[in-house]
């Protein structure tokens, strides 16, 4: 079935467009890792059994900037995933 979407009455606030813009970034910022970071990434979610993707984990430490959450997930699963010398966006 196809419903016809309408269009937004107003455009997007400040902050819609501050989020949009964070969420681009994380991703841009993932799209920049190596494959090798991106799998560790990916492993940790496994390991750890979260119910999200590495991606996913990833785009949540940066927005959230919650270090000692990922600090949890090296410590249980023995992976370093963040190098301190890696800037946040």
């Amino acid at each position: 079935m196809y419903f016809v979407k309408a269009p937004p009455l107003e455009p997007p606030s400040q902050l819609q467009t501050s989020v949009r813009n964070s969420i681009r970034l994380a991703a841009y910022t993932w799209r920049s890792l190596s494959p090798e970071r991106q799998a560790d990434w990916e492993r940790v979610s496994k390991l750890a059994h979260l119910q999200i993707t590495g991606y996913n984990l990833f785009v949540f430490w940066t927005l959230k900037k919650d270090d000692a959450a990922i600090h949890t997930l090296e410590r249980i699963t023995g992976i370093d995933l963040i190098p301190l010398e890696f800037p946040l966006p």
